[in-house]
Formats: C-alpha cells, sequence, structure tokens
C-alpha cells in the first residue's frame, strides 16, 4: 500500500453506462409527475447513495489483515481484539472493522488501526477530502453552516456538534504546524513575472475573546434577575473582552506600485508578535532567493508594538539588502487633518489640507518643514478654552511626528514606486475580521488561532497546497510481513 505520488491526475472516467443505470433506478412515477428541481433533488439523492457505496468499499478494500505488518519502520503484531473504525466521509458515515495491532518487542506496547494509516484520516475520524473542504469552509462560516451547505449539495455527513469538534481539532494542528506549512507552501509556488519590490507589515486587530472572570471579581454589567428556577449547575462566569490580535502581510510590487501577490499571516493576542516576524522574514528570504536584490520596504503604522518587524529584518536579512521603513501615509495625514479641521477658518480656503499632501509627495523634506510650521503653530496659539481642541491636535500631531520624522521621506519612495500606504494590511485585518467578528461570536485562544491560520491560507491562495503537503504527513505505508515461523 505505498504512499501516493506528488503529482496526481484524475484519470477518465466513462459514466454513460453507470448513468444509464442510474437513470433507470430513479425515472419513476415520481420521477414522471415532479418538478425540475425536484427531479434535481432526485439525481443527488441517487449519486449520493451511489458515491456512499463506493465510498464505502473503497474503505473497507483499504484495511489490513496481515499477521505482522511494518509501519514507519516499527513491526506490530495482530490481535484477536477486532476494532472499529468510524468514518466520516463525502457521502455518509461508516463503521469499519479490522484487526487491532500491537507493537512488537515492547511490553504493553502501543496499538494502531492500519486503516487509519493507510487512509489518512484526519483527527482519527474524517476522511481527507471532507476534513479539506470543511477546513476550508470554516474559514469563512461557522460549522452550523458549513455542515448545512454540504447537505444542501448532497454531501457531508455527522452531525454539526461533530464537524465542530473535529474541525476544531484539525484547525488546531493547522496552526501548531503553520510554519511547516507556510514553507511546504512556497516549495509549490513560482515567483510572478513583474516584480520590483517587496512591501510588507503588520497590524492588530480587536477580536473578542471569552475568558474566564477571576475568583471575586464582578462581572462588567450586572445580569437580570431570573424570573424562573434556574435547575442546572450555572457554568463558571466569563467576560467577553477585545483582544488585539496581529496580522502580517508581504507583497510582491510590481514596477507601479501595484501589488501582484500577496500572503496573509496571523497571530493570537497571546502569541509572540516576535515569531509572526520571523514567519514574514522567511517569505522575504524566499522571494529573495527567487529573485536576488529585491528592495523591500517595510509599511505600518507608527504603534510601538510592531516594530518587532524591522528589528527581525534587518537583525535576519543580509546586509547588502535595501531595506526601507515607512510610516504609513494615510496615518500621518489623519493627524494633519484634524490639525486643519480645528486651526484652518472654515472650509480650509488656503487648501491647506492639499498643500500637506503635496509636500510630503513631491518635497524629500517636507516632513521637516511640516514639522517645524506645527511647532510654530504650538507657540503661537492663544492658551485659551477656545483654543484648546487646536492645541491637542497640533500637540498630538508633534508627538506622531517627532519620533518618526526620519520615515515620512515619501518623495523618493514614490518616485521608486515603493508603495508608501499599509492599504493592503488594513484591508487584510478587515478580511480577517470579517470571520472573527461576526455578530455574537466570541473566541477561546485555541478556537481564534486555528481559524486565522486556515483563514490566511485561504486568503492567500495556499489552503490547496498547505493540504497537501499536510494531507500526505497523515499517510502511512503499511507493509504486510510474513508470519514467523
Amino acid at each position: 500500500m505505498p504512499t501516493p505520488p506528488e503529482k496526481f491526475e484524475l484519470p477518465d472516467i466513462d459514466v454513460a453506462d453507470a448513468a444509464e443505470r442510474l437513470f433507470a433506478a430513479i425515472a419513476g412515477e415520481v420521477w414522471a409527475k415532479a418538478t425540475f428541481e425536484q427531479k434535481q433533488q432526485i439525481i443527488m439523492k441517487g449519486l449520493r447513495g451511489v458515491g456512499a457505496t463506493i465510498e464505502e468499499r473503497a474503505l473497507r478494500d483499504s484495511t489490513t489483515t496481515a499477521e505482522r505488518i511494518e509501519v514507519e519502520g516499527m513491526v506490530y503484531s495482530r490481535l484477536e481484539q477486532r476494532s472499529t473504525v468510524c468514518c466520516f466521509g463525502m457521502w455518509g458515515s461508516y463503521r469499519v472493522v479490522e484487526p487491532l495491532y500491537r507493537e512488537v518487542g515492547v511490553h504493553n506496547g502501543r496499538t494502531i488501526k492500519p486503516l487509519e494509516k493507510v487512509v489518512g484520516l484526519v483527527t482519527q475520524t474524517m476522511t481527507p477530502m471532507l476534513a479539506r473542504t470543511l477546513g476550508e469552509m470554516q474559514a469563512s462560516m461557522t460549522s452550523r453552516e458549513a455542515v448545512k451547505q454540504l447537505r444542501r449539495l448532497g454531501l457531508g455527513s455527522g452531525e454539526r456538534a461533530y464537524a465542530a469538534d473535529h474541525v476544531h481539532e484539525l484547525e488546531n494542528e493547522i496552526a501548531e504546524r503553520i510554519v511547516e506549512l507556510e514553507r511546504a507552501a512556497r516549495a509549490g509556488e513560482k515567483l510572478p513575472e513583474g516584480a520590483a519590490s517587496i512591501s510588507l507589515g503588520m497590524d492588530r486587530r480587536s477580536v473578542p475573546m471569552e475568558e474566564d472572570r477571576p475568583a471575586g471579581q464582578p462581572p462588567k454589567t450586572e445580569r437580570r434577575a431570573r424570573r424562573k428556577p434556574y435547575i442546572r449547575k450555572q457554568p463558571p462566569p466569563i467576560d467577553v473582552n477585545y483582544r488585539m490580535a496581529y496580522v502580517g502581510t508581504v507583497s510582491l510590487i510590481d514596477e507601479h506600485g501595484e501589488a501582484i501577490r500577496t500572503t496573509r499571516h496571523t497571530m493570537e493576542a497571546d502569541g509572540d508578535p516576535h515569531a509572526l516576524a520571523e514567519r514574514m522574514r522567511a517569505e522575504v528570504e524566499d522571494f529573495l532567493v527567487k529573485r536576488p536584490g529585491l528592495p523591500i520596504s517595510i509599511v505600518q503604522d507608527g504603534a510601538k508594538e510592531l516594530d518587532v518587524l524591522p528589528e527581525t529584518l534587518r537583525r535576519g536579512t543580509a546586509s547588502n539588502t535595501h531595506l526601507y521603513e515607512c510610516t504609513d501615509f494615510h496615518h500621518l495625514t489623519e493627524y494633519l487633518d484634524k490639525v486643519v479641521a480645528t486651526c484652518e477658518p472654515a472650509g480650509d480656503p488656503k487648501n491647506m489640507r492639499t498643500w500637506y499632501r503635496e509636500k510630503l509627495l513631491h518635497d524629500e523634506h517636507g516632513i521637516d518643514h511640516i514639522f517645524a510650521g506645527l511647532r510654530r503653530r504650538a507657540r503661537l496659539l492663544p492658551k485659551t478654552a477656545a483654543n484648546a481642541d487646536a492645541r491637542r491636535a497640533v500637540a498630538r500631531a508633534l508627538s506622531y511626528i517627532r519620533h518618526r520624522r526620519h520615515k515620512m521621506r515619501y518623495a523618493a519612495l514614490r518616485r521608486a514606486n515603493h508603495v508608501i500606504g499599509s492599504g493592503t494590511t488594513e484591508s487584510t485585518c478587515k478580511l480577517i475580521g470579517h470571520r472573527t467578528n461576526r455578530s455574537g461570536t466570541r473566541w477561546r485562544v485555541q478556537g481564534v488561532r486555528g481559524t486565522m491560520a486556515i483563514r490566511a491560507l485561504v486568503l492567500s491562495d495556499r489552503w490547496d497546497l498547505a493540504w497537501e503537503h499536510y494531507a500526505r504527513s497523515k499517510i502511512a505505508t503499511v507493509k504486510p510481513l510474513q508470519a514467523v515461523a
């Protein structure tokens, strides 16, 4: 029972005779009276029945009965005890019986079910195709919605609770192996033509987290008194707190400053941002191996906790690599727009909003002139209650610029068609939030980590490549051995 080849092409199948047999079985009195949609439902039921029959047969044909087997270099002996493997497939659920095997030469050695190794069952129960489909669907919807969609298509097996438990287990394993899976995906990718530079950045996204409330701490809001007695034991109290998860993007940019391809990466709020930055550095290194000499620009807002990314890149990339750091242009202009709104006359008659932008985009020293002008304005603004908002806006703009001025030289970057805005990273935060911040949703750490990991792979068009590597790791060759005389 060999491990499948790296590349596999589906064979051409002559379905004409099978279709005629199926049509003969379903085309009866009910068929003649049915609407076309009802006929489609009849066809789906017939196809599901055929698929389930063949799927079950394929599982039973994969069982092992040899007295001794070798799996991954270990020898196992057949026991008299039989084992039942519960398999959930694309068309049905099955109970397959085969012998149980125990490791030879070890007292109370571990036992295995060969079918799990031969088929490559995920979480010991899901057939690979079902796990692959549910995993990808979980990146966009809840397990309840995924099961419902599969049933509507005449596919899937098991109840929603089953799907939730086993898909969450799958997600956790994907998250644990994310570095390995991203590496495998990169190995299967080719660098697209036209890449002129690399742009990357990190940001944070608030996610509702379900957390146990510390003992003795009152709830955030008082609960309404119960009108009826609560018989069951009340679960431990929890609070829903918003925690800031990390999101990172690595983009290949063409000569016109447009993104050709973007990979997305995530890390839960309690995770190590250094680990996320290291994963992004590995992406950059892979690009540079395939296309040496690409310049790199790091574009993100000025939050202190995001400095981990440029620090990791400076420490881990070659000294001759062109590395540019840039504070997001649009974050800066938000501060300047607030100055215009509070300090300039109504309607901005001098068009200072445009002047700030033009100065930044066309003058390499524009930020120095703007900073000096803001300092003069701060000195000249009267310290009166009427000017409180204006003084506050100017002070915040000065504070934001003061320690980041060297990262606000936009003119040269723009002339070289480098990215100066973090729109790709911020849009990825929104895309992650579409899954994590749905109405009424709240997460535990393991759940959100796995869901974000799979969603990032899907958004990066890497799910198929990552899955192929993951699925192969679940398969092992089961070699029958000759019985010992």
